[in-house]
């Protein structure tokens, strides 16, 4: 009797650009369905790592130690800052500012007051306004206009992930449905004959199912190459050009990629066995 593997090899060999194309259709799939997904867990990892961003505060010199620690707890209090820390002058003046400090032969204590992710650029304005009227706060300096633009980035990210997933998985699973059936095209006529046979259906299914599995197998490797080219060769520069993580470590690029295949695969013979179910069995 002839194994389920001698009948795939021999559809084959009537079938092979059909397999080929196959195989490409499901590559690019694959490619698509991944850049999807690393997009989505590299935004969501850095919005939720993200530290928050950062306003400079100015305290008089002229306090003492006691009302400085006074003045720090009262702008804690009132403010939902996530930490704060003492910086050097160096870090965070221009030149010419710096000059000006020096003249004053009294250098600020200079604090970075940074805000948790989820306070939005509206909030930090109203915090810095609250925290320049206190008393013994000589200036409140942050580059709100960048911080904006910061925010509008993440949030178009994010409306831009929404709304192309769904899309994008409804047309990565007509393309594999679309593939089934293209491998159906040289298949039937077996599957036909089998059925009027009285073949089980697994004896009808499995040379497809099998021919699928290599197609998926194939598509996941090729999409994989071509997805790594993707990501490492735009990725990088869109990260330099925003300040904004994009791309995920190896690792977990390896463990997505991973989890993908073993998906497209399963969904490939799942849908190959489906539609060679549904052949007709052959009559006279």
């Amino acid at each position: 009797m002839i194994s389920t593997a001698e009948r795939a090899k021999r559809s084959l060999k009537t079938g092979k650009r059909i397999f080929f194309l196959v195989v490409a259709i499901l590559s690019l799939a694959f490619c698509l369905l991944g850049q999807m997904v690393l997009s989505f867990y590299s935004f969501y990892q850095a919005h939720r790592g993200v530290m928050g961003d950062e306003a400079t505060i100015f305290i008089d010199p002229t306090l003492n130690d006691k009302e400085t620690e006074k003045l720090v707890q009262k702008i804690q209090s009132l403010t939902p800052a996530s930490s704060m820390r003492e910086i050097q002058p160096a870090d965070v003046l221009e030149k010419d500012i710096l000059k000006l400090v020096e003249a004053r032969k009294k250098v600020p204590l200079i604090l970075a007051l940074q805000f948790p992710a989820d306070v939005s650029v509206s909030e930090m304005r109203e915090h810095a306004a609250d925290i320049k009227k206190m008393k013994g706060v000589e200036a409140v300096t942050a580059n709100f206009e960048w911080i904006e633009k910061r925010h509008t980035l993440r949030e178009a990210i994010a409306l831009g992930i929404i709304a192309l997933a769904v899309p994008t998985v409804l047309l990565v699973a007509m393309l594999i449905v679309q593939s089934s059936l293209r491998l159906r095209s040289f298949m039937s006529d077996e599957q036909r004959l089998f059925g009027m046979l009285g073949a089980s259906r697994f004896s009808i299914c499995a040379p497809q199912m099998l021919v699928a599995f290599w197609a998926s197998l194939l598509s996941c490797l090729f999409g994989s190459m071509l997805l790594a080219l993707s990501l490492w060769g735009s990725i990088p520069l869109l990260e330099e050009a925003f300040e904004v993580k994009l791309l995920a470590d190896v690792q977990t690029c390896a463990a997505v990629i991973a989890l993908i295949a073993l998906m497209t695969i399963f969904a490939t013979v799942f849908s190959s066995m489906v539609a060679a179910s549904l052949t007709k069995p052959l009559k006279f």
